[in-house]
């Protein structure tokens, strides 16, 4: 990837296109990337190459329980 942004949103993309083969109905989504919660609610920031691929992704969790949010760097460490 290109820069940090598309590879974040690439990553949270996979996770829904994940939970949806797997059958879940309930996705909470937390990122560190507010640039990433923020691209589910407006496309317009969103590159051309990726628009496609979040639309398609939205579809899947339309008719599911979805949430996203941001956790700050600080809250997500693993100690």
């Amino acid at each position: 990837m290109s820069d940090a942004f598309s590879a974040e949103l690439i990553g949270a993309i996979t996770v829904i296109e994940i939970a949806h083969r797997s059958g879940w109905n309930h996705l909470w989504l937390e990122c560190d990337f507010k640039l990433v919660t923020l691209a589910f609610k407006s496309h317009l920031a969103i590159p051309l190459k990726l628009r496609n691929r979040l639309n398609n992704c939205l579809l899947l969790v339309k008719n599911k329980y979805f949430v996203g949010s941001h956790i700050y760097k600080d809250g997500n460490n693993m100690s």
